[in-house]
C-alpha cells in the first residue's frame, strides 16, 4: 500500500513595500506594439497608471513584475485573438489565473504582457447535475459560493483566493483528495487556446493525450480557459477547523505520531482528510501547531482523528459543523503583500522520517530565527496510496505516482537539499515534487518519471510546434528545461 505525506515548508516575510518602492511599471519600448494591437482587439487592456497597481497584485510581493501592459480579455475568443497578435508579433508574455504562485515569472512578466484571466471567471452546473464547469480567473472560494445549497459538491482548492487554473493544471490537492483524488484527476474537459489561436477541447474522448498531459502538466501546452469538474451529491454542510497546540517536545512527537497514523488508516475513512502546520514566528518568538481536520460530511468526532484531538493542551479548538465556503473564506493564515518562498519534499511515511524532517527543519528554522518579521511554516501533508487509486480508476495523470508502494509526505522550503540527502540516507526518499509547491529551483516535471517527460514533451511538440509556450511565455516549469 502507498502511504505518501507530502510536506510544505513556507518562509513568509513582511517586507511589502520593497517593490512598492519601485517605479509604477518598467515600460519596454519593443512590447509597446504588442500592447497597441491588443488594444484594438480586446475590451480591456491596461497600461501604468491608475488601475494598474491594483490590477498587477500578487498574493506574494515576490512575484509582482512590471508588465508594458495587462491584457485582461473577457471571453474565450478574446483570449485566442490575444494568443494571435502576442504570437505574431513574438512578444513575451505570462499567463495569470488567480496569481497565488509566489515563483517570480510565473504569471508576471517584465517588459511583456501579462494576460489576466479574471473575468473568465464563471460557474455553470450541468442540466444533469454531474459536473461544473469553472473559468479558470475565478477564485476558488467564488466558485464554492456560486454552487452552495445546490446539493452538489465538487474538489478544488482549500484556501478560498486561489485561482481555478494553476491548482488545477499542477495536480491539485483539495478537502475532498481523499474521497476523490487529485483535482486533476476530476476534470472532466479542459477549454485550451493553442498557440495558433485554435481553441479545442480536451477530454478522454477528444485530443485526449493533450487531456491526460495537462493533468499535472501545467501550462506547457496553451492556455486553459475553461474546466469542466465532476461533481457528487453533498448537502452542503461539512465538519472540520483547526485544533492548535503549543509546540514543545512533547506535543511535536504525538503530532508526529498522529500523522503517521492517519496516513496510515485513511483508506478506511476516505471522508477524512487532516494536515498538520508548524508555525515559527520571529516576531513574537511563538512556536505553535495547528493540525486542520476535515470531514466531508456533517459528522463530529471521527474515530480517524481521536488521535490528534486528544493531544493537550490545546490553545484553540474551531473545528465545528460549517460549509466548504466558510472553510474557504478563512484565509487569515495568507494574507497577501508579503515576501513567500517555499519549496517541497516527498517520504515515505514512516515515524523516523518524520521526525528526521523535523530535526532537520528545526535546524534550518535557527539558522534564519534572527530575521526578524519572519513567519517560517511547514506543513505535513498526507498523500495515501488511495490518490492513486482514485487517479487509476479515472484514467490516470502524468504525476508520476502510479507506481508507489510506500505512504508519502512532502515538504516545502529552502531545506530541500538537505531533506533529499536525509531521507536518501534512510531510504525514504521519494522522487515527487508537488509543482504547485515547488521552488523555482526545485524540477518538479523531471520528478513526473522518464515516461512522463518524454510524454510531456511529445505532446507539448504536437500542439505548440513553434515552441511559444517554452519561449515566449517563460515563466513556470518548462517541459523544454526539464534536462
Amino acid at each position: 500500500m502507498v502511504l505518501k505525506v507530502l510536506v510544505l515548508c513556507l518562509l513568509c516575510s513582511a517586507f511589502a513595500d520593497v517593490l512598492a518602492a519601485l517605479p509604477a511599471s518598467v515600460l519596454a519600448t519593443e512590447a509597446q506594439g504588442c500592447c497597441n494591437a491588443l488594444d484594438n482587439e480586446l475590451h480591456r487592456v491596461i497600461r501604468p497608471g491608475t488601475q494598474y497597481d491594483a490590477a498587477n497584485v500578487r498574493w506574494s510581493v515576490t512575484a509582482m513584475l512590471h508588465p508594458t501592459c495587462i491584457a485582461q480579455p473577457t471571453d474565450t475568443a478574446e483570449v485566442a485573438q490575444a494568443v494571435k497578435i502576442l504570437t505574431a508579433a513574438a512578444c513575451p508574455f505570462a499567463v495569470k489565473s488567480g496569481g497565488h504562485t509566489p515563483t517570480p515569472g510565473a504569471n508576471d512578466i517584465n517588459h511583456g504582457v501579462t494576460v489576466d484571466l479574471r473575468y473568465i471567471n464563471q460557474t455553470t452546473l450541468s442540466a444533469d447535475r454531474g459536473s461544473v464547469t469553472l473559468g479558470v480567473g475565478s477564485t476558488w472560494l467564488n466558485a464554492y459560493t456560486n454552487l452552495n445549497d445546490t446539493g452538489v459538491a465538487f474538489p478544488g482548492g482549500r484556501y478560498g483566493l486561489v485561482g481555478v487554473g494553476g491548482i488545477t493544471l499542477g495536480g491539485g490537492l483539495s478537502f475532498f483528495s481523499p474521497k476523490v483524488g487529485w483535482v486533476a484527476d476530476n476534470v472532466v474537459e479542459f477549454e485550451v487556446v493553442l498557440a495558433s489561436g485554435e481553441v479545442v477541447n480536451a477530454s478522454s474522448a477528444s485530443h485526449s493525450d493533450l487531456f491526460r498531459a495537462l493533468k499535472g502538466g501545467s501550462g506547457n501546452f496553451g492556455i486553459v480557459t475553461r474546466v469542466e469538474i465532476r461533481t457528487f451529491v453533498s448537502d452542503g454542510r461539512v465538519w472540520g477547523g483547526s485544533v492548535a497546540y503549543p509546540c514543545t517536545d512533547n506535543t511535536t512527537g504525538l503530532v508526529l505520531s498522529a500523522v503517521n497514523n492517519f496516513t496510515t488508516n485513511n483508506h478506511l475513512d476516505q471522508d477524512a482528510a487532516f494536515n498538520s502546520n508548524f508555525i515559527y514566528n520571529t516576531t513574537t518568538g511563538t512556536k505553535e501547531i495547528a493540525n486542520t481536520l476535515f470531514y466531508a460530511k456533517d459528522v463530529a468526532d471521527r474515530p480517524i482523528f481521536n488521535e490528534a484531538q486528544s493531544i493537550q493542551p490545546q490553545l484553540a479548538n474551531t473545528a465545528a459543523s460549517t460549509t466548504i465556503v466558510e472553510l474557504a473564506a478563512d484565509t487569515a493564515s495568507l494574507p497577501y503583500g508579503y515576501r513567500y518562498l517555499g519549496a517541497t519534499v516527498t517520504f515515505k511515511n514512516t515515524l523516523k522520517a518524520l521526525t528526521t524532517a523535523q530535526r532537520i527543519t528545526d535546524a534550518v528554522f535557527q539558522t534564519v530565527s534572527n530575521v526578524t518579521d519572519l513567519q517560517f511554516t511547514f506543513v505535513y501533508e498526507p498523500i495515501p496510496r488511495l490518490y492513486t487509486q482514485h487517479s487509476l480508476a479515472q484514467g490516470g495523470n502524468v504525476l508520476g505516482l502510479d507506481d508507489t508502494v510506500e505512504d508519502l509526505i512532502s515538504a516545502f522550503a529552502s531545506w530541500a537539499g538537505q531533506m533529499e540527502e536525509a531521507m536518501s540516507s534512510i531510504g525514504a526518499y521519494e522522487r515527487f515534487t508537488y509543482l504547485n509547491y515547488a521552488a523555482s529551483s526545485q524540477n518538479p516535471l523531471a520528478s513526473y518519471g522518464d515516461a512522463n517527460v518524454r510524454f510531456l514533451e511529445h505532446v507539448a511538440t504536437r500542439y505548440d510546434p513553434e515552441g511559444v509556450f517554452q519561449t515566449l511565455v517563460p515563466g513556470g516549469f518548462k517541459i523544454s528545461k526539464v534536462g
